[in-house]
């Protein structure tokens, strides 16, 4: 038998013959799908040939998904860290994307793809992450890790306004150093007098305390700040506040500061009248009742006195005499006519304390002057005029 040699030619893209084996070898790709029609195969023993053609028909065929695994990631607490997930094709429908394992507080985008996490200063560790996408028709998985270094981060302060108070009167707050390391500890709270600590673990923060106004306190375990201000503390005052963390295990404690301003205003106290006896004075003598009178600030006061009885006036052989320094006297010069007991009200009124007119205050006392007379001469009642008709009386 002679020698045969077969041939192929109008191959399809891709597609080889093996004139050894005799083997026409192809693997259309997904995109190849089509009519190959002309494809053809020659023999020949040298002497003779004879051709034969064919048509190759390639259907559709579902394309797989493959993803593209994520490079492993190593990153710090506080730090953030995104990327896509991409299949190595383009998909013939659009991808959605799930997970059945993320990192704590990471999300993943159903319809981009977008992974997104900033671990926070609490979750230093390894982590694992298992991402899921499908076109509805096929699916793959791929799974990428996480190595997350620890780090110290510096406390804060939960922000104070500054406080305004008035002298003599009571302030309290609290402050609070939040640590992003330890970020479940809640603080001691005080309730009904009672120290309640409910996170039931230690907290990682000290508190000092500089600028403290004299008579104030600061508890650093309940972070309370109490202060009475005396009445001579009217002013501006600048207290600061430290917090120092542990290090979280680094080493290396931070600090925070917070400076809170303090507005203590003048509290104006009322003058005070020296308690006055009731007094008899005779209708024949001048007599001077003292009035005394002490301002707590030492302000200048104006002492007045008039009727108890409402709508009248002081009776007019009495009038006030100022003598200074909050003293004055009442002078008495009794007259005729004038027996009898009057309820008499004083009052002593400051300056304000410099705080203007507005915060003027005032005093005041009642006490009784009896006016004694053993012997009133007769009184005439007013006659008035009269009209006289003749042969009348």
């Amino acid at each position: 038998d002679d020698a045969l040699t077969i041939l192929a030619d109008r191959l399809p893209g891709g597609a080889t013959f093996d004139t050894v084996n005799r083997r026409f070898v192809w693997t259309p790709d997904f995109d190849s799908a089509g009519t190959y029609s002309g494809v053809r195969f020659t023999v020949t023993d040298g002497l003779q040939t004879a051709t034969a053609s064919t048509t190759i028909l390639v259907s559709p065929g579902i394309r797989p998904l493959n993803l593209l695994a994520p490079a492993d990631v190593n990153l710090e607490e506080g730090n953030s860290v995104q990327f896509y997930v991409r299949s190595q094709e383009s998909p013939d429908n659009p991808l959605r994307f799930d997970s059945v394992l993320l990192p704590p507080g990471a999300t993943l985008h159903p319809t981009t793809g977008l992974f997104q996490w900033n671990p926070q200063f609490n979750q230093a560790g390894n982590y694992r992450a298992i991402f899921r996408a499908t076109d509805g028709i096929v699916s793959d998985t791929i799974e990428t890790t996480f190595v997350v270094t620890n780090v110290n981060a510096p406390p804060a302060f939960i922000a104070q306004t500054s406080w305004l108070t008035l002298e003599d009167q009571e302030l309290a707050f609290g402050v609070f150093a939040f640590d992003p390391d330890d970020p479940f500890y809640q603080g001691v709270q005080v309730v009904d007098g009672v120290l309640i600590d409910e996170s039931g673990r230690s907290t990682t923060i000290s508190y000092e305390v500089n600028g403290l106004p004299d008579g104030a306190t600061f508890d650093a375990y309940t972070q309370i700040f109490r202060w009475r201000p005396s009445l001579e503390s009217a002013g501006d005052y600048s207290v600061t506040f430290t917090a120092t963390d542990d290090g979280n295990g680094t080493g290396e404690a931070l600090v925070a500061t917070m400076v809170v301003p303090i507005t203590v205003l003048n509290s104006n106290r009322p003058p005070q009248i020296q308690e006055i006896a009731p007094v008899s004075v005779d209708r024949s003598e001048i007599a001077e009742i003292p009035i005394i009178v002490t301002d707590p600030d030492g302000n200048p006061v104006v002492i007045d006195a008039r009727s108890a009885l409402p709508g009248f006036p002081l009776p007019d052989f009495m009038e006030v005499v100022q003598t200074g320094g909050g003293e004055a006297f009442l002078r008495v010069t009794p007259d005729v006519g004038d027996r009898g007991d009057y309820a008499i009200t004083v009052s002593a009124t400051d300056d304000g304390d410099g705080g203007g007119p507005s915060r003027r205050l005032t005093d005041r006392f009642t006490f009784v002057i009896s006016i004694v007379s053993d012997n009133e001469p007769p009184m005439i009642d007013f006659i008035g005029d009269r009209v006289a008709v003749v042969g009348e009386r």
